[in-house]
């Protein structure tokens, strides 16, 4: 299982918006970013994300899951861009911000930190490597194991439920794929 992050402008479309949505889901289109849509096509049924209010708030605010593997998005008239569908999982108790993210040194190498433009990417560096997605790091960083998957989860949701650091000895990371939900996608700086 991979971990992601979506990002959404709230006004546009909102955790609320996402919960509401119901068990179903809803599927994130308007990504029109190559590498974005390649992340999408990397993504699986049963991975994971976190649900990030991109603009003013600028905070991870629930967890998602991808419940439809990528598909053409059909808004795009070219055929080169596709879609996931995502459900609400949970709310964070409370929303980690980006500060606090940049603050925590076990996340600098997360792409939420260092990838400012794209709106979905990996919360770990390469969960699935592929000849779209190839390893970023070196082998003694990113050993294809989950655990810094996991370790980045651990660490933003102790985050939000104010606990002690992560003890595992991971360093976490994360990913990034563009677009946003329903209306467009979400290009905006953090």
């Amino acid at each position: 299982m991979a971990y992601w992050l979506f990002k959404s402008e709230p006004f546009k479309w909102g955790w609320d918006d996402q919960t509401k949505a119901g068990e179903k889901g809803t599927q994130w289109t308007g990504v029109r970013n190559y590498q974005a849509r390649n992340f999408m096509r990397d993504m699986k049924v049963g991975d994971k994300g976190f649900f990030y209010h991109s603009v003013n708030e600028k905070c991870v605010v629930g967890i998602v899951e991808v419940c439809k593997p990528w598909y053409l998005d059909p808004s795009d008239p070219k055929g080169i861009f596709g879609m996931v569908d995502v459900r609400a999982l949970e709310p964070l108790p409370k929303p980690v911000t980006l500060a606090e993210v940049k603050a925590d040194e076990r996340l600098a190498a997360m792409p939420l930190v260092s990838n400012t433009r794209t709106s979905k990417t990996p919360s770990s560096q390469n969960p699935n490597p592929s000849p779209t997605n190839p390893p970023s790091k070196p082998p003694a960083q990113n050993n294809g194991n989950s655990s810094t998957s996991t370790a980045t989860v651990s660490t933003i949701s102790s985050s939000a439920q104010a606990t002690g650091p992560n003890t595992d000895g991971t360093t976490p990371t994360t990913k990034t794929a563009s677009g946003s939900k329903a209306p467009s996608a979400d290009t905006s700086t953090l």
